[in-house]
């Protein structure tokens, strides 16, 4: 994401990044200390833990595979610009 704009965007890109990092480290670790109050015993609180980061690594997945479909470039697009040197060449 900031590198695919000009300068006003890789700007509030990276701000977001930066925000988006301090949340997830002042949140994080917040939510895993109110499942842990809610939940009584060690095995029981491991076991929600683990839930917990098994469904932040899917959600980040999730997103990151979003991201990367929605970069991908149109295919016949591409088509169309790679042949135009091609039929130019043709028609001379």
């Amino acid at each position: 994401m900031m590198s695919a704009g000009g300068r006003e965007l890789m700007g509030i890109a990276s701000a977001f990044s930066n925000l988006s990092a301090r949340v997830g480290a002042t949140l994080g670790p917040l939510l895993i200390g109110a499942l842990w109050s809610v939940v009584p015993g060690l095995a029981a609180q491991m076991r929600i833990g683990g839930i917990f980061a098994l469904a932040l690594g899917v959600v980040t997945l999730g997103c990151a595979t979003m991201v990367a479909l929605k970069k991908r470039p149109d295919r016949d697009a591409m088509r169309s610009v790679n042949e135009a040197p091609a039929t130019a060449k043709r028609l001379a």
